[in-house]
């Protein structure tokens, strides 16, 4: 759980892995990290939690100290995989959005933009790439 595995990268278009600040994982600007998510939940991915990093004026990237990012999301005892996604969605995407809001009221660091770094999880019982 919170895996995320080459394989699983390059089921995300070209155009959004090249936003990426690590080729290792999806660490995106919000707009790219909702895209990310979308596509990923359409082939049996969700989105546990993320976690906030910073990219510099002067291009330099580190983990953000204001904004953190969310705890990993749990699934509820026999709660449906499908309920699970689209609570972990809801989650990650009032998270986000506040703390992207609330960053660009009152940035961290004059200049920085705020990305996501994105750790997902993979419904096991569905059949890989689909």
């Amino acid at each position: 759980m919170g895996d995320f595995g080459m394989d699983e990268l390059e089921l995300v278009p070209e155009r959004i892995r090249q936003l990426s600040l690590s080729e290792d994982e999806l660490v995106l600007p919000w707009d790219a990290a909702v895209e990310a998510v979308a596509i990923l939940e359409k082939v049996g991915f969700l989105i546990l939690c993320w976690e906030g990093w910073l990219r510099y004026a002067d291009g330099a990237v580190g983990h953000s100290l204001s904004y953190q990012g969310s705890r990993e999301i749990r699934r509820y005892p026999d709660e449906s995989w499908t309920d699970f996604s689209m609570r972990a969605r809801q989650s990650f995407l009032k998270s986000g959005a506040e703390s992207l809001q609330k960053f660009t009221a009152r940035p961290e660091n004059p200049g920085a933009q705020l990305y996501f770094c994105l750790v997902f999880s993979r419904d096991e019982d569905r059949p890989k790439g689909r």
